[in-house]
């Protein structure tokens, strides 16, 4: 079959858009819009690879989002690889090709089929162990069978949630948060560190179309979570997006947690999902009331690091928040 790889331009928005609503028709009109517009904006080098047919129509795609990070010692302009997508009747023709196109530009990634995964180990991509994805069941809520699609829709986030000795308040601005590092708050701890600083938060979560988020943080600390609720395999959830902390304070990921369940909980959804390689909380997990599976998460060959590679990632990173829920 014949086809043609090229990159994403303006001349090919509308079908772009049509492809995207074909591939997986749960995509909302929004995440598309945003995923576009990103698209749009991004220099040459970060534009979404296209697979054109005979006929110049969208048979393969695969998208990128750029993020600054503080690789080893180095503030780099890198990216996460997204929607990857080949059409089944073109698969065995181009498959290898356009994976080994994509994999020139530097980039990292969340979750690959097993056929990816296997060309990914043959061109030598590194695969960094440790990112999991965290259930914490309200077993109360569960069983009064409260489970409904209305609880996302009737939810209400509360002003202020009290854990323990912190008062996490609800903020509408991304100025109102303490920043660590410049908004590289891990970078002298980890090998590489996804900056998270004001510039980030408002692009992501503050002046995003595509979902309601719900940002929180303890006055006079360098910390923030942001939740939204969500349907994860059939149950309303509240899933915690993000969260940086100081780790040299006396608040851990565990009250984040706490404040998340407490949310929840208060709106009677069915419990709060979470995804992270955070090591505090894998060292201290203890698997009560909560499931853990771990999930793939991958740095390509051009980055040039090792699977013991030291880093901080949440469900906010790539498209694991827009696509897994």
């Amino acid at each position: 079959m014949e086809y043609n790889i090229i990159r994403y331009s303006k001349e090919y928005k509308e079908k772009t858009e049509r492809y995207l609503h074909k591939i997986s028709p749960e995509f909302s009109c929004e995440y598309i819009q945003y995923n576009i517009e990103h698209s749009d904006s991004v220099e040459e080098s970060q534009k979404p690879f296209l697979i054109l047919n005979s006929h110049g129509e969208i048979v393969g795609c695969h998208f990128y989002y750029p993020v600054k990070a503080f690789i080893k010692g180095k503030e780099v302009t890198t990216c996460w690889g997204h929607d990857t997508y080949v059409d089944e009747e073109y698969r065995e023709s181009c498959s290898i090709e356009f994976i080994l196109k994509i994999n020139r530009v530097p980039a990292f990634g969340i979750g690959v089929s097993d056929k990816n995964k296997s060309i990914q180990k043959s061109i030598r991509t590194a695969f960094i162990p440790g990112l999991y994805t965290y259930c914490f069941a309200n077993y109360y809520s569960i069983l009064l069978g409260l489970f409904t699609k209305k609880r996302i829709e009737n939810y209400k986030s509360p002003s202020v949630t009290k854990v323990k000795n912190f008062v996490f308040e609800r903020v509408e601005k991304s100025s109102e948060i303490l920043y660590l590092n410049n908004g590289y708050w891990y970078k002298d701890v980890n090998d590489v560190d996804f900056i998270r600083d004001k510039e980030y938060l408002d692009d992501r979560f503050f002046n995003n179309k595509a979902f309601n988020y719900y940002t929180y943080t303890v006055r006079g600390k360098a910390l923030y979570f942001v939740v939204r609720p969500i349907l994860f395999r059939g149950l309303p959830m509240l899933s915690l997006v993000d969260y940086r902390y100081d780790v040299s304070d006396n608040i851990t990921v565990h009250e984040i947690i706490k404040a998340s369940q407490k949310i929840a909980k208060q709106n009677q959804l069915a419990g709060v999902v979470l995804v992270c390689n955070d090591k505090q909380l894998k060292e201290s997990w203890k698997g009560k009331l909560s499931i853990k599976r771990e999930t793939t998460l991958l740095a390509n060959k051009y980055l040039k690091l090792s699977s013991d590679t030291t880093t901080f990632v949440t469900s906010a990173d790539a498209d694991v928040d827009y696509l897994r829920f």
